[in-house]
């Protein structure tokens, strides 16, 4: 899993690196030089428009967090 994470507060984008454990369907990624910081889904959920994700903090604290996909901003700059 490869892409891009854009802040949309303070403008800081970083790279979105991840893998697939294919036996599972478990996909986990972090972002940036930050791999303390764990995220992790089942694959299936991330086609969801709101799903659950799991964010681990080291080795000894899970939270759960709430994904929402968010509709692609209309570029001001294209032409129609």
């Amino acid at each position: 899993m490869r892409g891009n994470y854009i802040n949309q507060l303070t403008g800081e984008k970083s790279q979105v690196y991840g893998a697939l454990d294919k036996k599972t369907q478990r996909i986990s990624w972090t972002i940036g030089q930050n791999i303390g910081t764990v995220f992790d889904s089942s694959l299936s959920d991330l086609t969801k428009e709101k799903t659950k994700v799991l964010v681990h903090y080291g080795h000894d604290d899970t939270i759960d967090m709430n994904l929402v996909r968010q509709k692609a901003l209309k570029d001001s700059t294209t032409t129609a």
